[in-house]
């Protein structure tokens, strides 16, 4: 008989048989297993030394891109059922970068070029060292450099919505500022893309790197 003495199932008696598959088990986890034998006389040994393995790990699966900037994308991924301390290795496939393994589901990848698009995939491996095979998570393109400032200001009455616009004529992918007419203070902003913030009169957009 072999006994799973981590989850504590076993495989009942078995004639002639030195092997069983215990199943059900969970992903990248470590289990026990020790046996015994009896003779005709139903008179059984004792149990043998225990032996340890880890159990694969899961593929990895997909998720969506986040934080992306003109340089930087936040790549990530989902642990499908991976326990923590699994690890990951996620790799940008159009310019070789690569985080390493690591026990994160996202990595950062900057030093990007902006406009551009990446492709990336993702695999892990268990505490054996044994790899999955690769997910594909798609691809992504980083934000242009020089791109339209986009955004609104509110006047002081909180109903005139004004573009910025009005206010900023040029592109920048650095950080800027406009100037805001007297008679529409206070104001508040709302902003896509941009980082705000305000002080009397002047309103600076903050690149988002």
């Amino acid at each position: 008989m072999i006994e799973n003495t981590t989850n504590t199932t076993n495989s009942g008696s078995k004639q002639d048989n030195t092997f069983w598959t215990s199943s059900s088990l969970s992903p990248n986890t470590s289990y026990s297993f020790r046996a015994k034998a009896k003779n005709g006389d139903g008179i059984e040994t004792t149990y043998s030394s225990s032996a340890a393995a880890y159990t694969l790990a899961n593929v990895p699966g997909g998720a969506p891109f986040s934080n992306v900037t003109y340089d930087c994308i936040q790549i990530n991924c989902t642990a499908n059922g991976n326990p923590a301390g699994t690890m990951y290795f996620l790799e940008n496939m159009t310019d070789g970068t690569f985080s390493g393994w690591i026990v994160s589901t996202s990595w950062t990848n900057c030093g990007l070029t902006p406009g551009t698009t990446y492709s990336f995939r993702v695999k892990a491996r268990n505490q054996n060292l044994v790899e999955t095979d690769w997910t594909a998570l798609g691809s992504q393109t980083t934000i242009p450099s020089g791109y339209s400032i986009s955004g609104a200001v509110f006047d002081k009455s909180g109903h005139n919505i004004y573009p910025v616009s009005r206010f900023v004529s040029e592109t920048s992918s650095e950080a800027t500022s406009v100037r805001v007419p007297r008679r529409m203070l206070p104001v508040t902003t709302s902003n896509t893309g941009f980082n705000l913030t305000t002080r009397k009169r002047r309103i600076r957009f903050m690149s988002p790197r």
